[in-house]
């Protein structure tokens, strides 16, 4: 199975050798319109400007293409078994939407992803209610999605969620400041978030030691502990600044895989859902696959041609394969004060 990453760069393969093969095609015509220009001024005219305009459109598909390929928009430009493997691993709804929003973004679609488009049943209408966002509260989750599709406004009502719900909440965030985190404690520079996921692990390791040797049951146990929630956003970065790469494995595993019982869920925010999306570390595909995962759909704006939130989600619960549409909690104004 390949990762998300794996997609986009066949994807990146896949224009570059489509658009290898539009230059051979081009040099072809350049040569019909000096025949045609050489033999008949109006006549090559219509195909000199038929030509620059057909080049134009091209190279601006190809450049959307590789905008929207590194967005991690991978199945418009897919063919045959490629496709059909894509749909087995993301579902069918997952990929519709992304053709969908990648032909919205001005990106030339291959055939076989247009009749997959055509083929696709009508997506469920997303559950009205908000009452899926409890999930994120207790469980370790990513939240991910395009720039303007409202994964950092969704964190911030989770946050509010598990502050609410009684959690010591810590957020990570190194594009901000404590006044965007007002009642929570908040890290914003490397050395400070490097030293509060090391006290993370530590403390889970110390709680996870605690119960092996503990004689209480473990509904008993965990009525003594304080939870602790926390959220790190751009979290894809963090292997960029942190120069610990063992403490960053040693995170993201635990995290996704001894945090429950201890009282200690992380919330990952992030703009894809690949193996890099944990901090930047290799090796983690398998444990993102199967973890609580919320996509934030984001579409443009006909006006501004600006990515803006669609207020819909999809939802994959933990250890499930099946992506749920739902809606995602009407939020005004950015939450700052918790």
């Amino acid at each position: 199975m390949r990762d998300k990453s794996d997609w986009q760069d066949l994807a990146s393969d896949s224009i570059s050798e489509s658009g290898a093969q539009f230059l051979l095609l081009m040099s072809m015509v350049s040569g019909m319109a000096t025949v045609a220009f050489t033999g008949s001024i109006p006549g090559g005219l219509i195909v000199g400007g038929w030509l620059v305009h057909l080049a134009i459109k091209r190279a601006s598909e190809y450049v959307n293409s590789e905008i929207a390929i590194a967005r991690g928009l991978v199945p418009h430009v897919l063919k045959g078994q490629n496709l059909k493997e894509y749909e087995k691993q993301y579902g069918i709804e997952v990929t519709a939407t992304e053709i969908e929003t990648a032909a919205e973004l001005g990106c030339s679609v291959s055939a076989d992803a247009q009749d997959l488009l055509d083929d696709a049943p009508m997506p469920a209408a997303p559950a009205t209610s908000t009452e899926w966002t409890q999930n994120l509260v207790k469980q370790t989750a990513l939240i991910w999605g395009n720039q303007g599709g409202g994964k950092s406004w969704l964190a911030r009502y989770v946050v509010k969620l598990k502050k609410d719900a009684g959690y010591r909440v810590i957020v990570c965030d190194p594009d901000s400041n404590r006044s965007e985190w007002k009642g929570v404690e908040s890290y914003h520079t490397w050395e400070d978030i490097e030293a509060q996921i090391r006290l993370y692990v530590d403390e889970l390791e110390r709680r996870l030691a605690d119960l092996n040797n503990s004689d209480k049951s473990e509904d008993e146990w965990r009525a003594g502990l304080q939870p602790i929630a926390l959220i790190t956003e751009e979290a894809t970065t963090y292997g960029d600044f942190i120069k610990d790469k063992a403490l960053l494995e040693k995170f993201g595993k635990l995290a996704l895989t001894k945090s429950r019982k201890p009282m200690m869920p992380l919330t990952v925010v992030a703009h894809n859902n690949t193996q890099l999306c944990l901090f930047g570390i290799k090796g983690l595909f398998n444990l993102v696959s199967k973890m609580l995962q919320v996509q934030c759909l984001a579409q443009v704006d006909p006006a501004t041609l600006q990515p803006r939130s669609t207020g819909q989600a999809l939802v994959k619960l933990d250890s499930s394969n099946e992506w749920l549409p739902v809606a995602l909690p009407k939020i005004e104004k950015k939450i700052t004060q918790f």
